[in-house]
């Protein structure tokens, strides 16, 4: 990344799939019913089987649209998530419908720290937490606050966090799963 980079940084592929996956749960309960459908056709009486063919279509419609959507809004959710890194901030722009953006100035940073469970090291992902020092009226207190990027590629998240340190005086934080620790 540019250190004066006025574009929004893109999360990676592994991040664009777990957006998927988390919309993924209604569209395989959709199948489900499907593929129920399916087996039971057999049961149907055979007068009523033109209906249950369209009941079966139907539902067959229904799932392609549902799986279509899910795409669409995952694809949506990533392209709207970036992060800006320039001289004087970082920016986290996230929204799907309604776009949330998050200037923090690097003297507001108190640290930032990356966290991967076993399932994460397992997919190369990596989450950053960022905790910012809170302010109100230009007069700073202890309330803090943080910020997070869910299921980043641990490279992207390793650069973030880099390229972050360098414009702030923190220190490295990384947090893995005890049972990694352990190997």
């Amino acid at each position: 990344m540019d250190q004066t980079s006025k574009e929004y940084k893109r999360l990676g592929l592994k991040t664009f799939l777990i957006f998927l996956f988390r919309r993924i749960g209604i569209v395989i309960i959709i199948w489900l019913v499907i593929a129920a459908l399916l087996y039971g056709f057999r049961f149907v009486p055979t007068e009523f089987a033109s209906y249950a063919i369209l009941v079966l279509q139907g539902a067959i419609v229904f799932g392609v649209i549902v799986v279509i959507a899910a795409f669409i809004l995952a694809w949506f959710e990533y392209m709207r998530y970036g992060i800006q890194i320039s001289n004087d901030f970082l920016k986290v722009t996230r929204g799907v419908f309604a776009q949330e953006e998050v200037g923090i100035p690097y003297n507001r940073i108190k640290e930032i720290k990356l966290e991967r469970s076993v399932f994460d090291q397992f997919l190369g992902l990596s989450n950053i937490f960022i905790t910012i020092l809170g302010e109100e009226a230009g007069v700073s207190f202890s309330k803090e606050s943080v910020i997070s990027l869910p299921a980043l590629d641990k490279n992207i998240a390793t650069q973030i966090q880099n390229e972050v340190l360098q414009k702030t005086d923190i220190q490295i934080t990384m947090n893995m799963s005890k049972s990694s620790k352990a190997n």
